[in-house]
C-alpha cells in the first residue's frame, strides 16, 4: 500500500480510497484538472484564493525596494522575493503538521491539492513586519471556468503596491505521470516613491512522481522561462528547472553550481538594461547581474560590472506573519470560515465528514448559480474589474514581447465599498 500512502490516502480502511484514485484516474487523462474535484484525502486544507498573500510573507523583502535608491537594486529584491513567493507557493501545496493556515513551518508532510475557491471567495488579511507596518491583502475569486483570482497587496506606509490575477489550467500527462498548472496573468508592483512600477509573469508549476510506489515520493518543480520588466529600465530575464539547462545560455546553464541531480529546481536569472528609442525597444545583450542556483536551496548573485558576488537563500530570510479577523467576525463568503468545517476534518482525517462538509458549499454554490439564472442575474465579483487598458503595463509588454503567459485581461482593483 506504499503507492497509496504516498498520496496520503488513509492508513487504515484503504476501500474508499482506492475507488476515490481510481474513478479519479480517467478525469485527469483529458480534463483541466483545476475544475475537478479530487478526492478527500489528496487535498490540502488551504484555498487557492489565499496563494496572492504570500508575496508578503517574507515582509521585510517585500517592502525593501521602497529604501534603495538605486534602481537595479530595486530589480534585485524585486526578484529575490519573486522567487521567495514561488517557493513558499509551492511549500504550500503540502500537508502542514500543525495549523493548516500557518505559512511558517516550511515544506513538510505530503504534497496535496489545494481547496478550489468557490466563485466570489474573499481572502482578506493583513501582513505584518518587524517594522510594525501593515500591509493590506485583498484577494477574491473572479472566474470559476477557467479559474481565476485576483489580488490587490498594499502598503500605504511605505508606498508599494501589487495589482495581480492569475488563471490557471490543469492538465495530466501520462507518458510522465505528472500535473502541470500553467499559470497566466501577471503581477504589476508599483514603488511610488520611485513612480515606478514592474511587470511580471508567471511559471508553470509540475507535480511529479504520481506513481512513485512510496519511492521517492512526489515532488513539485518549477517550469517555463518568465520576464520581470521594470519601468526604470531594466528587465530580468528567469529560467526554471529544465529551461535553465535546456535553452539558457552558457552562463545561465552552468552558473556557479554543478548539477546536484534535482535539476528541477534549478533557477537562473540575467538583468539587463532596456531603452526606447524611434525604432522600439532596445535591449542590451550583456546581463548587468546573473542569479543561479537552486530556488529551495543556494542562489548566488553577481554583479557583473565589479564581480561582486553574494549568496542569496530564501530559508534566510525574516519572515513575517499574515492575519485575518477572527472567524467569527468573518462573513460566509471568507475563505477561512466558509471552508472552516472542511480544514478541521482534513486535518483530522475524518474524510467522510471533510467530503460531507466541501458538498455543501458545492451545493450552495450551485443554488446561487440556479437563483441567478431564475431571475436574470449575473454575479459580478465584490472588489475587482476588469479594465480595457492598463497604460502601465502596455508600455512595458512592448519589452516583454510575444509572451503568452501575461494574459490580455486586466482585472484591478476598485475600492468598492460595503
Amino acid at each position: 500500500m506504499k503507492f497509496l500512502s504516498s498520496f496520503g490516502l488513509p492508513s487504515g480502511d484503504y476501500s474508499q480510497g482506492i475507488r476515490d484514485f481510481l474513478s479519479y484516474l480517467p478525469n485527469i487523462r483529458t480534463a483541466d484538472l483545476s475544475t475537478i474535484s479530487a478526492p478527500t484525502p489528496l487535498l490540502a486544507p488551504k484555498s487557492t484564493v489565499e496563494y496572492p498573500s504570500l508575496v508578503t510573507l517574507h515582509h521585510n523583502l517585500f517592502l525593501l525596494p521602497t529604501t534603495q535608491s538605486d534602481p537595479l537594486d530595486r530589480a534585485v529584491s524585486i526578484l529575490e522575493n519573486y522567487i521567495a513567493t514561488l517557493k513558499v507557493q509551492s511549500e504550500a501545496c503540502q500537508q502542514p503538521t500543525t495549523s493548516p493556515d500557518s505559512y511558517n513551518e516550511g515544506a513538510t508532510g505530503q504534497l496535496k491539492k489545494p481547496l478550489n475557491p468557490f466563485l466570489g471567495e474573499l481572502f482578506l488579511a493583513k501582513a505584518r513586519g518587524s517594522d510594525n507596518s501593515e500591509t493590506e491583502v485583498v484577494c477574491e475569486q473572479v472566474g470559476h471556468h477557467p479559474p481565476t483570482t485576483a489580488s490587490y497587496i498594499n502598503n500605504k506606509s511605505h508606498g508599494i503596491s501589487v495589482q495581480a490575477h492569475l488563471t490557471q489550467s490543469t492538465t495530466f500527462t501520462p507518458t510522465t505521470a505528472s500535473i502541470t498548472i500553467t499559470q497566466t496573468g501577471h503581477a504589476l508592483t508599483t514603488i511610488k516613491n520611485h513612480s515606478e512600477h514592474h511587470l511580471a509573469t508567471f511559471p508553470s508549476l509540475r507535480i511529479k512522481g504520481l506513481f512513485s510506489f512510496g519511492i521517492g515520493g512526489v515532488s513539485s518543480e518549477y517550469t517555463g522561462r518568465c520576464q520581470i520588466v521594470s519601468s526604470s529600465g531594466y528587465i530580468t530575464r528567469v529560467a526554471f528547472g529544465e529551461d535553465v539547462v535546456r535553452r539558457g545560455t552558457v552562463k545561465e546553464r552552468l552558473g556557479w553550481y554543478p548539477s546536484s541531480g534535482d535539476d528541477g529546481k534549478r533557477v537562473s536569472a540575467t538583468i539587463h538594461r532596456w531603452r526606447e528609442d524611434s525604432g522600439g525597444v532596445e535591449r542590451d545583450s550583456q546581463p548587468l547581474v546573473i542569479l543561479s542556483g537552486f530556488w529551495n536551496g543556494d542562489m548566488k548573485i553577481r554583479d557583473m560590472r565589479n564581480g561582486k558576488e553574494e549568496v542569496f537563500r530564501v530559508d534566510d530570510c525574516e519572515k513575517g506573519e499574515i492575519v485575518t479577523a477572527p472567524i467569527e467576525k468573518q462573513t460566509g463568503w471568507e475563505s477561512q470560515k466558509a471552508w472552516a468545517a472542511t480544514k478541521e476534518a482534513l486535518g483530522n482525517r475524518d474524510w467522510k465528514r471533510a467530503t460531507e462538509e466541501k458538498r455543501k458549499i458545492e451545493e450552495w454554490q450551485r443554488d446561487l448559480r440556479r437563483t441567478e439564472q431564475r431571475e436574470g442575474n449575473k454575479w459580478s465579483p465584490k472588489y475587482f474589474g476588469i479594465v480595457e487598458q492598463c497604460k502601465q503595463v502596455e508600455r512595458m509588454r512592448r519589452v516583454l514581447g510575444e509572451d503568452s503567459r501575461l494574459g490580455s485581461t486586466f482585472w484591478r482593483y476598485q475600492n468598492q465599498e460595503d
